[in-house]
């Protein structure tokens, strides 16, 4: 991709340093990361969602990781491919990385927690940093999350939460559920998973301690890991609550949250304004508006378990 270099006067040389042109014969060269396995794919964030900002799915090339390790390592890789634009999809940590490696380089995120919080804005009406994107107002949601799965199930009274505490952002978000249960006055028990191994071990803890119920943290290595951790609730027979329609899809009983393909179709809206000569920092960060909650009736069926009809009412989709 090459920028317009055409100038006429100083004032418009000044112009044309701070906003960037992209040439009509060149296509620009776009990155997309999302967390999971190689060429994994996530609806909503792809071809449909690209095509319905005007952008051509050839000039986007996608990348995935399963590990938060791996993220230096690909941030840099992809950093020294010179992309014009980067969509970063549900890291923080990949957002930071890829900023501190080219300050330059125009960065569009989705589905992040808090940006200003975790230090990618300096607000949301004005993030300057060359940054801009659409966040997922995490903690409400967790919160709405605690109190959906007390009402599908009334009888439970207390509910296991599984997070990954070397995600120092999850810190929050466990505040946010105990505020929560609080109100409904239901216990909650945490249990630490900080890789794919000891999952099995967190499921069986909190079968032999009797746990009713389960809740699972937002964090972007489980998206990866997703079928395992579906698996294992059905083979402890334990409803649970998740944050993205990719765990429901996989089997999981019950997901709350903001609707990923309004989030996509947003996100390559940004990556199009900015195609287009506008500057990221000057994009005012969104937060979502629509959101989804989602009941798999038939992995409620395989468990045995009974989700209550007022709460059914108020599903946007049932999977049969």
């Amino acid at each position: 991709m090459r920028h317009c270099g055409y100038l006429i006067g100083a004032c418009l040389a000044l112009a044309a340093a701070a906003v960037p042109a992209f040439a009509a014969d060149a296509a620009p060269r776009l990155v997309l990361v999302i967390p999971g396995p190689p060429n994994c794919v996530k609806d909503g964030l792809t071809i449909p969602a690209m095509r319905d900002s005007g952008i051509d799915p050839a000039t986007v090339t996608q990348y995935c990781f399963s590990e938060l390790r791996d993220v230096p390592r690909l941030m840099a890789q992809i950093v020294d491919t010179k992309p014009d634009v980067l969509l970063i999809f549900a890291s923080p940590v990949a957002v930071r990385e890829a900023h501190e490696l080219s300050p330059s380089l125009p960065i569009v995120f989705g589905d992040i927690p808090d940006p200003v919080k975790n230090g990618l804005a300096k607000s949301l009406a004005h993030p300057g940093m060359n940054m801009t994107g659409i966040t997922n107002n995490t903690e409400e949601l967790i919160g709405k999350r605690v109190e959906l799965l007390k009402n599908a199930f009334p009888s439970i009274t207390r509910i296991a939460v599984l997070g990954n505490p070397a995600n120092q952002g999850q810190l929050d978000y466990l505040h946010a559920v105990q505020a929560a249960a609080l109100s409904i006055k239901v216990g909650i028990q945490f249990y630490a998973v900080r890789s794919q191994p000891e999952l099995a071990t967190a499921f069986a803890a909190i079968s032999r301690d009797g746990v009713q119920a389960a809740l699972l943290l937002p964090d972007p290595w489980f998206f990866p890991n997703r079928v395992e951790i579906v698996r294992l609730a059905a083979e402890h027979r334990l409803p649970m609550m998740f944050h993205s329609t990719g765990y429901v899809d996989a089997g999981g009983l019950l997901m709350y949250g903001a609707n990923l393909q309004a989030m996509g179709r947003k996100a390559w809206s940004y990556v199009a304004k900015i195609l287009s000569g506008e500057k990221a920092g000057d994009l005012p960060i969104e937060q979502p508006t629509e959101f989804d909650f989602v009941v798999n009736a038939k992995t409620a069926q395989d468990q045995g378990v009974t989700v209550s009809p007022a709460v059914m009412l108020l599903a946007t989709r049932v999977i049969n």
